[in-house]
């Protein structure tokens, strides 16, 4: 959506030109890289590539206004507002990334329906005045009916709803995780974060350089573009580096997956005094069942460990296991497993009779994943780092 005044046929390769070529060449590795590379979420890959391709039109729009508008002035405004995709399929990429079973379906569509609606509005003031006249200058058309606005003030407000649906989306996801798993599907939600909260640095800067836009100040505005497109740059070759890193970003969860409060809700007004008490009873005996369990089998070494799999074993179902430790303990799924990992972890680290056992080995040992995940769940349950929890067990040792 970026118009340009001028009428010049040989454009000179500014600055903003040359790193739009940049983010082309990334865009492109990654594209072919989400495309090519097996995976068992495909529909993730393949939606994040069909973002990434419409962003290419996006940034490339200098070149769309001069190879494109010049002579097709009508193909170039039905190119540029393909940006109206971008949003919705950022927001489908989110959803396919947080839930395993999600599928496109014909409701699905219904999110890009701002495009055509927005093409519809430009047929009175834009589409048919080219018809009647070819030869009209279409920058003209833009700017002295105020269209420009209306298409950038309409994209701004999709783009900060669709923020907000994803922001959202996260925050149920992660509550879903810490109530139902203990493993590295946290990690998948900090790496969404990470990636929602990049875009959304970017959005805003990009949103403020378009309301300098409005307010004629060129040289700001100049400015603002050129930090916009380094954004854009960054973002497309941070993406490369998570993408080569990690292959596997993706590990969902279930769309049916409720949370725990949503289950006693829907259960609030089915029961009867006699009934709460006797599921009092039998969650008491259940958070037995389930302590005696975790001293005698510890199942908590399992570093993939869900609540589905601990049910399972103890031979309950899910649910009740869900509501006896994340309402009836007042914890998350993912507390509760870590207490035991701490606690074996600082038994290791007190009684090993291996001197040479390190921290690293511990870690693994009792089910985490990685050292930062160690880390941050030691200081939480016991205020100190593992080295200095070992420094002191040394010296007590002493």
């Amino acid at each position: 959506l970026i118009f340009e005044r001028s009428s010049i046929h040989i454009m000179e390769i500014f600055f903003i030109d040359v790193v739009a070529i940049l983010y082309a060449f990334g865009a492109v590795i990654l594209i072919i890289f989400l495309l090519a590379s097996p995976s068992k979420r495909p529909l993730s890959n393949r939606l994040l590539a069909a973002y990434l391709f419409i962003s290419l039109l996006d940034i490339n729009a200098r070149f769309l206004s001069v190879y494109v508008f010049t002579s097709h002035p009508g193909l170039g405004m039905v190119l540029s507002e393909t940006v109206f995709f971008m949003a919705p399929l950022l927001y489908l990429f989110f959803k396919s990334s947080v839930y395993i079973d999600f599928k496109l379906s014909k409701k699905s569509l219904l999110h890009f329906l701002p495009y055509p609606i927005i093409l519809i509005v430009l047929i009175p003031g834009y589409f048919i005045p080219l018809l009647n006249d070819p030869d009209a200058d279409w920058v003209g058309l833009l700017y002295e009916t105020d269209l420009y606005k209306v298409t950038y003030i309409s994209l701004h407000v999709q783009i900060f709803v669709y923020y907000f649906l994803i922001f959202r989306m996260i925050y149920k996801y992660k509550q879903i995780v810490l109530e139902n798993y203990s493993s590295r599907k946290l990690e998948n939600y900090k790496w969404l974060l990470q990636f929602i909260l990049v875009y959304s640095f970017e959005m805003i800067v990009a949103t403020l350089k378009n309301i300098i836009r409005f307010n004629s100040a060129v040289e700001i505005y100049n400015l603002a573009q050129s930090i916009v497109v380094v954004l854009i740059l960054s973002i497309i070759f941070w993406l490369i580096i998570k993408a080569l890193l990690n292959p596997r970003l993706f590990s969902g969860v279930y769309i049916d997956v409720q949370l725990v409060k949503t289950m006693l809700n829907s259960n609030t007004n089915s029961k009867n005094a006699d009934s709460v008490e006797k599921l009092e009873q039998d969650n008491d005996q259940l958070i037995r069942k389930l302590r005696l369990h975790m001293q005698e089998n510890e199942p908590y070494l399992d570093s993939n460990l869900s609540i589905y799999d601990l049910a399972k074993q103890l031979d309950v179902p899910a649910r009740e296991l869900s509501v006896s430790i994340n309402h009836t303990l007042n914890k998350h799924f993912f507390d509760f497993i870590n207490e035991y990992r701490i606690k074996k972890a600082m038994d290791l680290i007190q009684n090993s009779s291996d001197e040479k056992l390190t921290i690293l080995e511990i870690l693994y040992e009792v089910g985490f994943n990685s050292k930062s995940s160690f880390n941050t769940a030691f200081k939480k349950h016991t205020g100190i780092t593992p080295t200095e929890f070992k420094k002191s067990a040394s010296l007590r040792v002493a």
